[in-house]
């Protein structure tokens, strides 16, 4: 289950993948970490809500990288929690703005991202995270998602001749 208390001093993964034996073992040796696993959506959503930073790291050297849709990172924009993540120059130029991006793909560069929002006033980043909330639900709303469809439609269309 869900976590039921803050602390700024746990770190809290969720899911699974490859790396999960590793994250299993170093959640046994350090009682800091805790890997929760698969959660239901909504044990995920509280997670979100309890978490005092939410980190979307991702590999950006993979030659795949550039063509991947960014759903986990507007998830996290979209909870109103403050958000930390790595990204391709497309990601940050569209919402660099939003969250904290690293500028290189390093532990240290991370852990340098974790203490800038940590020294962060909680009324100051708690502000930003709503603001970014709303920003991403403005952006990434299917109304204005469906304009953006037809107007590269639009653009795209060839004049029709009839013969």
């Amino acid at each position: 289950s869900f976590p039921t208390r803050r602390s700024s001093d746990l770190l809290w993964i969720t899911g699974s993948g490859e790396l999960e034996p590793v994250v299993r073992h170093a959640a046994a040796m350090d009682p800091r970490i805790q890997h929760l696993g698969m959660l239901s959506r909504q044990d995920l959503l509280a997670t979100y809500t309890a978490a005092d930073v939410l980190v979307n790291p991702h590999s950006t050297i993979l030659l795949t990288a550039r063509y991947v849709f960014p759903s986990k990172l507007l998830e996290y924009l979209a909870s109103g929690r403050p958000v930390i993540t790595t990204a391709t120059p497309e990601i940050a130029a569209d919402y660099g703005d939003l969250c904290t991006v690293l500028d290189r793909e390093e532990p240290q560069a991370l852990a340098d991202a974790i203490m800038r929002v940590a020294v962060t006033p909680a009324v100051d980043r708690l502000a930003r995270a709503a603001e970014a909330r709303v920003a991403v639900t403005e952006r990434r709303a299917w109304p204005r998602q469906g304009r953006r469809l037809v107007q590269f439609l639009e653009e795209q269309s060839l004049p029709c001749t009839d013969p």
